[in-house]
């Protein structure tokens, strides 16, 4: 082979060889943008997988840490909503909710008792004539109220008469008598008369005057006049009510009859039997509450214990107590059925005490309603007082048991009612006194959509 042909052949196999290698070139490159983008994606697919894995998985955690944190929070709130009320002091007013604290004291502990009211016998008066006659008029009716030395009848006094034909004769003697003793004195003065006659003239004259002023001094005992033609008026001898009246026109009455009697009902006796086991805890220096129930209301009155008897009653053997009740507009009566309050000492000197009407009654268990203010926590989890404005003046109300001791039923008015407190509270703690059912009756409806 010639050197042009073997020259030709080789240039040709050259060619051959950069076409081939070209072709290689080319399909790598393409090769290489072709499956790239593959990979890429596979492995942000696959990148994406992961993250979209552990995202899960987080999630998973969060929610499931956050439905534990959520369930412990519902449960609080349940335990919240069960034992705790806040109220702001908007809704305090307008549900007559009032606070107090625990006090430190003496409970006086009463005992009710029945009891009667009776007149007063001292502030009575039984009126009489005083001798017998016939009754011509009766001025007053039973139930009359009459002022002392109203006329309450005439009397017809036979007695009366005599005692004043006897005053006149007795007066138309004295003046004799006193005439006489004036000439013998001028005619023993005179030297004429001798003075014996003078002396006995003198005697006559004072035993004239002496009877005269004993029959006017009878007379005026009996409350007559000396020209009334024997005819007596009756008069009362004191201000009061005829609570009895004894007599009619032309009935005769006897000598110390009782005609009338007049009560004073501005002061009433309140007498009470004393139980065997109050018979030395009964306080003499404490005033009584009476409780009188008429027209559907409840009144109070005061009273003063006067007496105990000495000894029990023979039959009975029960003892009596006798105490004193002003009764200054006259509302109450004799015979009055009524309830007094009967004072003990108390048993502790001091302890603590909250007012009665604070004590509710939750599970058979005896609570009081504390008050605190609402607390808030911190990013520690400790509880601090809220600053939030719309929370810093509510207060937090929780039902704390409590130990009851004696308990004062004392009504008196406008004195509050307390019971003693043995455990469960602490001086100073401020609690509902007043109102307190209402905390009650939501506390329960709480729990009843709770429940639902």
């Amino acid at each position: 082979m010639t050197n042009p042909e073997k020259f030709s052949k080789f240039a040709s196999n050259k060619r051959q060889y950069w076409l081939i290698a070209a072709v290689i070139v080319l399909g790598s490159i393409l090769a290489f943008f072709i499956l790239r983008p593959a990979s890429s994606t596979v492995q942000h697919e696959q990148g994406e997988t992961a993250e979209q894995g552990h995202a899960e998985s987080e999630h998973q955690h969060n929610d499931a840490h956050a439905a534990g944190h959520d369930e412990d929070q519902d449960e609080n709130h349940d335990e919240n909503h069960k034992t705790e009320i806040s109220l702001s002091p908007a809704q305090l007013a307008a549900q007559h909710i009032t606070l107090d604290v625990v006090k430190t004291g003496s409970i006086t502990a009463t005992t009710r008792l029945p009891a009667r009211l009776l007149v007063n016998a001292d502030q009575q008066a039984h009126v009489s004539a005083g001798f017998a006659g016939r009754v011509e008029q009766v001025f007053v009716q039973t139930g009359q109220q009459v002022k002392a030395g109203q006329a309450l009848a005439s009397l017809l006094v036979p007695e009366l008469i005599d005692l004043q034909t006897n005053l006149h004769v007795l007066q138309a003697q004295l003046q004799l008598a006193k005439s006489t003793y004036t000439q013998e004195k001028q005619l023993w003065q005179q030297g004429i008369s001798a003075k014996q006659d003078y002396l006995q003239a003198q005697n006559a004259y004072t035993q004239a005057n002496i009877a005269v002023q004993a029959a006017q001094s009878r007379l005026k005992a009996y409350g007559a006049s000396t020209s009334s033609q024997g005819r007596f008026t009756l008069k009362a001898p004191l201000s009061g009510v005829i609570s009895a009246k004894d007599l009619v026109v032309g009935e005769s009455i006897q000598a110390s009859e009782q005609l009338f009697v007049i009560d004073q009902l501005n002061q009433l006796w309140l007498e009470f039997v004393v139980p065997d086991q109050l018979i030395n805890a009964i306080n003499p220096d404490e005033r009584l509450t009476v409780e009188v129930n008429g027209s559907g209301t409840l009144q109070t009155y005061r009273a003063r214990l006067i007496s105990l008897a000495p000894s029990a009653d023979v039959q009975t053997g029960r003892m009596l107590a006798r105490a004193v009740l002003d009764n200054p507009q006259q509302q109450l009566r004799p015979n009055m059925q009524v309830v007094v309050q009967v004072p003990q000492a108390s048993s502790n000197a001091t302890g603590l005490m909250v007012q009665t009407a604070a004590i509710q009654q939750i599970d058979q268990q005896d609570v009081v309603f504390v008050a605190s203010r609402k607390m808030s926590t911190d990013g520690n989890g400790k509880g601090q007082v809220s600053k939030d404005q719309a929370h810093k003046d509510q207060l937090l109300f929780v039902p704390r048991p409590v130990q009851l001791g004696q308990k004062s039923n004392d009504q008196q008015s406008n004195d509050q009612q307390w019971v003693e407190i043995r455990a469960g509270l602490q001086a100073g703690e401020q609690y509902a006194a007043q109102g307190s059912f209402i905390l009650k009756s939501e506390l329960e409806k709480g729990e009843a959509a709770h429940e639902h």
